[in-house]
This record gives structure tokens, C-alpha cells and sequence, in this order.
């Protein structure tokens, strides 16, 4: 990242227990290492420094990236509670004027849209726009990683981990609402599918992963 106002973290959400798959998903093998590796590395070849929010089985994510270069691993104690107390541990570890998030269960999603993303904000800044968080978009439809002004977004994560950014208590729903606080999320075409393809369910494995 070498532009101006280029943020150099980001948040990679990684503490869920995989409860709709079934097994820890981010262990599973996914390009020549693990999914949560694979995630990672895309944002380490994007120039980006990694905060990797750990919370189930977080000893075993400490071990794994442990010594390597651009990755500290946070812990994150209430991770049980939902998304937004996750994001809320990374982005408190966080130091930039901008941070990215991102969900460790998209490892197809590559290094461009970061790239893209801060290219983004760098215009909108230079242009005199207001720093709205940003969304990395596939034919329209708004997935990650996300590039959000740390300080604002350090806000709208407190008031959803309380359960006041609207209904779902200190889910992921109550995070999104924290964002339209914000003035929403606006799209960045990236052209990149992979920001969409999550890995949720059996199926999805099946489908992206192979058996």
C-alpha cells in the first residue's frame, strides 16, 4: 500500500466455532494450506499488516501463526456473544485512520480487492468527500473485505456489542445496522467473485473446497 492515505491493517474475523458447518472450518485444507491461512495471505500480499481475532480454539491460531511476519493474533473473550465484539477486539488493537475487515471464511477473495479499495478512499479523500466506509463488490452486490474509518467504526462496533445499533442483539445484523449509522456501506466494484464465496455450510465446502 504506498498511497497517502492508505490504511495498513486488517481485521480478519476469526473466532466462530463453525457451528452451521459442522467442524472448524478454518482449518480446513484450502490452496496448499488452510483456509484461515489463505485468507490471511491475501492481505499480507496486499502490503497490509494482519490482526487475526481469535476466540474458539484460540491457542491452536496462535500456534499456527506464530512468528509469522504481518500476523499478531488478538483473543477476543467475549467471542461468543457475536461478530461485533470481534471486530470491536481487532479494531481496539488497530492504529491506522482506516482499517480493513474481513471474515477469515473467504479465501478466494485475493489481494486486489484491497488494492482496489484503498485506491478508492485515496480519491475520495483527495476529492474532498466524506470517509465512508467502503464494501468490495461483485456485479453489485456488496461482500469484503470492508474499509471503514478505524475511529468511527471503533463507535458503531461499541454501541452493536452493547446491543444499540438495532435489533439482533451483538450479532453481525446489529453490526451492519451500526454501519448505516455511518451512512452505509458504499460499493466498490472489484470484479473479484471471491469476495461473495463464504464458507458457511457443507455444501459451500463441497462446492469451493471439494470433499
Amino acid at each position: 500500500m504506498t498511497k497517502e492515505y492508505a490504511p495498513f491493517e486488517v481485521v480478519v474475523a476469526a473466532a466462530g466455532a463453525s457451528s452451521r458447518m459442522g467442524e472448524w472450518k478454518l482449518l480446513l485444507p484450502c490452496r496448499g494450506a488452510t483456509v484461515v491461512e489463505a485468507t490471511v495471505s491475501d492481505a499480507i500480499v496486499a502490503g497490509l499488516e494482519a490482526i487475526v481475532v481469535a476466540g474458539y480454539r484460540a491457542d491452536e491460531l496462535e500456534v499456527l501463526f506464530q512468528g509469522r511476519a504481518g500476523v499478531r493474533v488478538v483473543r477476543n473473550p467475549a467471542w461468543e456473544s457475536g461478530m461485533a465484539s470481534s471486530m470491536l477486539a481487532g479494531l481496539r488493537s488497530a492504529r491506522g485512520s482506516a482499517v480493513f475487515l474481513m471474515l477469515a471464511d473467504l479465501p478466494f477473495a485475493g489481494s486486489d480487492p484491497y488494492r482496489l479499495l484503498a485506491d478508492e478512499r485515496a480519491r475520495r479523500l483527495e476529492a474532498g468527500l466524506p470517509d465512508a466506509p467502503l464494501a468490495a463488490a461483485f456485479r453489485g452486490t456488496k461482500g469484503h473485505p470492508v474499509l471503514v474509518p478505524r475511529l468511527a467504526a471503533l463507535e458503531a462496533a461499541e454501541r452493536a456489542a452493547r446491543g444499540e445499533a438495532g435489533e439482533g442483539g451483538s450479532d453481525g445484523g446489529s453490526l451492519r445496522e451500526a454501519f448505516r449509522a455511518l451512512g452505509g456501506l458504499v460499493p466498490v466494484e472489484t470484479g473479484a467473485a471471491g469476495a461473495l464465496l463464504d464458507l458457511d455450510t457443507p455444501e459451500d465446502r463441497a462446492r469451493l473446497l471439494g470433499r
